[in-house]
């Protein structure tokens, strides 16, 4: 495999990871701010 599809690939994969990670995150915050939303 070429270095440009891998990384390609690992950036794909960050950033689906990095959406449910975010969601996680966000979730947390709400929780920690009585649930109130921006």
């Amino acid at each position: 495999m070429a270095p440009e599809q891998r990384h390609d690939i690992n950036m794909r994969l960050l950033a689906t990871q990095g959406k449910k990670v975010r969601k996680r995150l966000l979730r947390d915050l709400a929780k920690s701010f009585g649930g109130k939303k921006d």
